[in-house]
């Protein structure tokens, strides 16, 4: 038992990490206008991961990892549709 409530320790912190890294990713592109193709395409990279990640944890059946693979879409959804907007001014 100690071991899995030690594994749900990591994944909540793992969690509030990548949620972080998202939310400071998502505000530096607002800031900053992004028109980089390089951020452009981490965000399509991330949206192709985390497809393929959420679909593991539904299978599996696991909220929490739903949960922050959810908020990871769409944080990276955003970004993408931000940068195309501001590179070709859709």
């Amino acid at each position: 038992m100690l071991i899995n409530e030690y594994k749900s320790d990591i994944i909540v912190l793992d969690s509030a990490i990548l949620e972080l890294y998202c939310f400071i990713f998502v505000y530096l592109i607002i800031v900053n206008k992004s028109k980089n193709t390089i951020s452009l395409l981490f965000s399509l990279l991330s949206i192709i991961s985390g497809s393929l990640w959420l679909y593991i944890f539904i299978d599996i059946n696991n909220t929490l990892l739903i949960t922050r693979t959810s908020v990871e879409l769409v944080s990276s959804i955003f970004s993408s549709v931000y940068i195309l907007n501001n590179k070709y001014q859709l």
